[in-house]
């Protein structure tokens, strides 16, 4: 406790020695000083616009490129599901063909479509 105090009261008095001394000091050193808290100040504040001027374009190419990822993302998602309703639709009219019991002329004729196929590329 007895550090405390003695820190405590150096502190105290050095600051009522340094405001004393300031009351004391001549107008252009007055003037030095608040032109130069000033010019601090300003700096300090033009280093953070400067940092957000220097990361605008990344941040701009940054932002344009997630929104592209974003946009394929929901692009391909919808697509697939359409695809997907469609397929499955696809499925169902396959099986009431299949369910309908007669046998489509396809099927009696496949030898001949499996070798116009082989013949040509194009057919299939």
């Amino acid at each position: 406790m007895n550090d405390k105090n003695r820190e405590k009261t150096f502190i105290h008095k050095a600051k009522e020695t340094l405001d004393k001394e300031a009351e004391n000091l001549d107008e252009m050193v007055l003037l030095r000083l608040k032109h130069s808290r000033y010019m601090a100040l300003e700096k300090g504040r033009g280093s953070i616009f400067n940092a957000l001027k220097r990361f605008r374009l990344p941040m701009a190419g940054l932002a344009t490129g997630l929104a592209t990822v974003i946009a394929l993302f929901f692009f391909t998602v919808f697509l697939k599901s359409d695809n997907r309703v469609g397929q499955q639709l696809s499925n169902i009219e396959d099986v009431e063909i299949l369910a309908a019991g007669d046998t489509p002329e396809l099927f009696i004729n496949l030898d001949f479509y499996a070798w116009l196929a082989e013949e040509n590329d194009d057919a299939g």
